[in-house]
């Protein structure tokens, strides 16, 4: 297995708090396989959803058109992978 040397364990750990303390549940997390997340408004999903499934479209597109995209990103400092399972 891999290991993380000490810096990089306290650098996650600090990751980790601050999104852990995350003022809301509004705020959801995509991606498209790039170092960016962009953030959407959770409260829209089911909506979004059911325009992925009747419309078939992808998740972005969807977002956009239930006006849930926030407009603000985070970016990693390497990619983020998006996989499936």
């Amino acid at each position: 297995m891999a290991t993380l040397t000490r810096e990089e364990r306290l650098w996650v750990r600090r990751l980790q708090r601050a999104l852990d303390s995350c003022p809301s549940d509004r705020i959801g997390f995509a991606t498209i396989g790039d170092a960016y997340l962009s953030l959407h408004d959770r409260t829209k999903e089911d909506a979004i959803h059911a325009t992925m499934d009747r419309e078939g479209c992808d998740f972005d597109p969807a977002v956009q058109v239930h006006d849930a995209d926030f407009g603000e990103t985070l970016r990693f400092p390497s990619l983020v992978h998006s996989v499936a399972g």
